[in-house]
């Protein structure tokens, strides 16, 4: 490793470290904190560390924002110390590049949760009871990965209805074609308070353009719509014109 990189990595580890240290002894200090954010690293993601961010995590009473980002590996204790010990959460993310979260069980007392972006569990039926514990107060919702929408999406209609923000990244060839129509056939149909809906595929042939024609009505209130494709390929040539009317 560079040199220089190396000494920036151990003054940016000696400094969080010290962070956590304060938060832990500091309580005044721990009361003002409202947002954090940590990014756990292979060198960063020991027993200790992590024993050490979630010890911390539940001295701050008053935190409303907490991001995370690692391998899932170093974050699945983490994650299970948010959702039990900050009630008084209103956004949490969660990034875990190219991992499922190997969470069998998300519970917890997030009744002010306004926001959550997560990439989808290797257990989904965990996370459509999350989402639907949290329906009085979510508006934002952030779901990324490779597994079928529609065994989450239509079990989750009525969190749906309270939704401003929508973003979907599903990024696998996995995800069929009728299986991504009933899912943007759910969005259509429910989201109707949808200010922002961005959805993310693999190429134009897993969207459907005859539902934008069916519901040229829907989501009344949307006012930024974004659709990203990893492949330039137009498989459906009405798609853009369907969108457009929409």
């Amino acid at each position: 490793m560079d040199p220089d990189i190396a000494h920036s990595t151990d003054l940016h580890t000696r400094r969080s470290l010290e962070i956590l240290t304060r938060i832990l002894r500091d309580v005044p200090f721990a009361c003002c904190v409202k947002t954090l954010k940590i990014l756990v690293d292979a060198d960063f993601g020991l027993d200790f560390e992590m024993g050490l961010i979630s010890k911390a995590l539940t001295k701050l009473k008053n935190l409303r924002s907490f991001e995370c980002e690692g391998a899932a590996r170093y974050l699945s204790v983490v994650i299970v110390t948010v959702l039990e010990a900050l009630p008084q959460l209103e956004s949490f993310t969660v990034r875990c590049p190219g991992y499922l979260l190997p969470i069998t069980k998300f519970s917890g007392p997030l009744k002010w949760l306004r926001e959550l972006a997560l990439p989808l569990p290797t257990e989904v039926a965990a996370f459509v009871e999350l989402i639907r514990e949290l329906e009085p107060s979510l508006q934002h919702l952030h779901v990324k990965g490779d597994l079928n929408p529609t065994s989450f999406l239509p079990a989750i209609t009525p969190v749906l209805g309270n939704l401003v923000c929508l973003e979907l990244s599903l990024s696998g060839w996995g995800v069929g074609t009728t299986d991504l129509s009933t899912a943007v056939e759910v969005i259509l149909r429910y989201g109707f308070r949808l200010e922002t809906l961005c959805i993310g595929l693999h190429h134009s042939a897993h969207l459907p353009s005859a539902h934008f024609r069916t519901y040229a009505n829907a989501l009344p209130e949307l006012r930024y719509f974004a659709l990203r494709l990893k492949s330039t390929r137009v498989y459906d040539t009405d798609m853009r014109p369907a969108i457009s009317l929409f």
